[in-house]
């Protein structure tokens, strides 16, 4: 598959992403995909969280994966 159809909305967030972190769209996808298959491949249907931290272990955010 070479090509895919998303909304204007997502168009523009890439977009803005690519900008904000000096990168081409095809890398923030990329990126994003990777990350989105680590998680996947990660999260257990019962451990279903994902922990933000900071560099001393405390928790910042916690997100609900599947």
């Amino acid at each position: 598959m070479r090509s895919v159809n998303i909304s204007d909305n997502a168009a523009e967030l890439i977009e803005l992403l690519g900008r904000k972190e000096h990168r081409k769209p095809t890398e923030i996808l990329r990126r994003a995909l990777g990350l989105y298959s680590y998680l996947s491949n990660g999260c257990s249907e019962t451990d279903n969280q994902v922990a933000i931290v900071n560099a001393k272990g405390k928790v910042l955010k916690r997100l609900k994966w599947r």
